[in-house]
């Protein structure tokens, strides 16, 4: 893989943390994550089989299985894991820039670099648009959207308790965040 950083994590933790017995759980999850995000990203989730994700990871089937029963299981590992950074990245920036209105631009700014500087998480994502469109995804999505009405709440003065039109704004400027990149 490039030098871009990735959503999903490449080594198992320090080996003074763990015994070896977990060190090895660690690494099969991780090659389990690695080879479902290759798998999911070129075909999608609806064409990747447990038989393809099985013996892409070079593991037995009971192996396998004790790890992740269903392919959708690790995939909403690998969603969450994309989230997770993604989310992280936006809320560093709006720290260094300040909460409110100012810090969501640089916050929305960030958003889309992402996207810019990991190709690869765009193609994922569209690769599997049908998921990330729906219910369950969207859901974890919702920490990010919270995170954009409570800028919004910032930005304007004297907001003291839930204002639907902001919780309004922050769903549609979340939303049309995403169609963007869906379209890019």
């Amino acid at each position: 893989m490039p030098n871009r950083r990735s959503s999903i994590p490449r080594a198992a933790p320090n080996s003074s943390e763990l015994g070896r017995r977990e060190l090895n759980k660690v690494a099969t999850r991780l090659k389990i994550l690695g080879v479902a995000h290759q798998l999911f990203l070129t075909k999608g989730l609806d064409g990747t089989s447990m038989r393809d994700l099985i013996k892409g990871s070079e593991l037995g089937n009971g192996t396998f299985y004790n790890y992740f029963k269903r392919k959708e299981d690790i995939f909403y590992v690998l969603v969450e894991l994309l989230i997770g950074e993604l989310r992280a990245q936006m809320r560093s920036t709006w720290r260094s820039h300040g909460l409110g209105i100012r810090g969501a631009r640089y916050a929305y700014q960030e958003f889309f670099n992402y996207f810019v500087k990991q190709p690869e998480a765009l193609q994922f994502m569209s690769a599997n648009l049908t998921y990330f469109r729906g219910a369950k995804v969207r859901q974890k999505f919702e920490g990010m959207r919270r995170d954009i009405e409570f800028s919004l709440r910032l930005g304007k003065l004297r907001v003291e308790k839930a204002d639907p039109a902001l919780k309004f704004a922050s769903m549609v400027i979340f939303g049309m965040c995403f169609e963007i990149v869906y379209e890019m």
